[in-house]
Parts: C-alpha cells; structure tokens; sequence
C-alpha cells in the first residue's frame, strides 16, 4: 500500500500545489472557453404605414421575433425567416435598426455579427453589427417590390427575408454572454 506519509513534506506540498494550479487552469480555461451565446426573444415592428411583417403568421406592424439560444461563437447562427407585405403601389428601400439599447451583459456588441438575406437566403443584403444597428438605421440593399408579400410556404418568394447572428470569438467578455430582448425595426421608403 502506498503512503502519503511517506513521501518528503516539502514533495507533497509542491504536488498539493500543482494539483490546485492545475485545477485552477482548467477551470480559468473552461470559463474563457465559453462557446454558447444567447440573445434573448426579440419584438420585430415596422415603422412605414405601407409595410407589414411577419413570422409566419398574420401581417401585422409588429409580430414576435426569435429566441436564439446556444449560438456557437465563431459560427454563424440559424437562418430566421420572416416575411414583408408591400402595401404601395410603388418599390420600396428597407432598413433596420434597434432602436432602443438593451443592457448587453459579456459581448461586445460592435463584435456581434447580423446579416440579412434575400428572398432564397442566397445573397446578402446587409452584413452589419448589433452595435451599427443600434446606432443608426442600416440599409438592405435592393428594394421590396410594390404589393409583394412575402410567403413561408414558397421558398423565393418576393417579401421572404432571413438573418442570423454570428458572435466573433472576441466579442465574449465575461459570463454569462447575452443580449436580453430588443426591438427590431424596419423601415420602408418608396423609391
């Protein structure tokens, strides 16, 4: 049987010790290592009498956005579909912004990544930040054509939108890394 005992005092005390700094490291390590994110429920409103949105369900000037939780640091995130309706007889150029700022807890928000997609999720029309969109609205580029509206059940279809979110690596300052809920706006203007 072996004996701690009869190791030499000042051995064990240096191996106690390398043992904790060992502990301590991968503990440090795995906190710093964090790799999920969450962004909380967000609220998606339109601020045009002429455009309308949706999650899937009724056109409306303001539907519930999306949870996005366990988003993988350094990749990007689902794409989240939702859905415009053009009232105007005439095109219309789209911008988004967060108009309020949300109480963002371990992210740096010019780090956090947002980019919208067109019709087919195929062509980026805007790769900006949670920072710039809070700013100041942002453009997507193209336009909404008049009286488009878009349709889950047809992928392609005129008004279909997505975005993701992706969290650069060095946007994670402390735990837990977060972004409570927010306001998405879209504005639309004819052209």
């Amino acid at each position: 049987m072996f004996r701690l005992r009869n190791i030499n005092p000042m051995a064990r005390a240096i191996g106690t010790m390398g043992a904790v700094a060992a502990l301590v490291g991968a503990v440090t390590f795995a906190q710093l290592q964090t790799n999920t994110v969450t962004l909380a429920a967000n609220e998606m409103d339109v601020t045009s009498d002429v455009l309308r949105i949706s999650n899937g369900g009724a056109f409306s000037t303001s539907v519930p956005g999306f949870s996005n939780t366990s988003l993988v640091v350094g990749n990007e995130g689902p794409k989240q579909a939702f859905y415009f309706q053009n009232l105007a007889n005439a095109n219309l150029s789209i911008s988004a912004d967060i108009p309020d700022s949300p109480t963002i807890s371990g992210l740096n928000p010019a780090l956090v990544h947002i980019k919208f997609y067109d019709k087919d999720g195929s062509t980026v029309l805007a790769n900006t930040t949670f920072a710039s969109l809070n700013a100041a609205p942002v453009a997507l580029s193209g336009q909404l054509d008049a009286n488009a509206q878009g349709n889950g059940g047809i992928s392609g279809t005129e008004g279909n939108y997505f975005y993701t979110i992706t969290v650069d690596p060095a946007a994670v300052t402390g735990s837990p890394a977060n972004i409570p809920s927010f306001d998405l706006d879209f504005s639309g203007t004819s052209i």
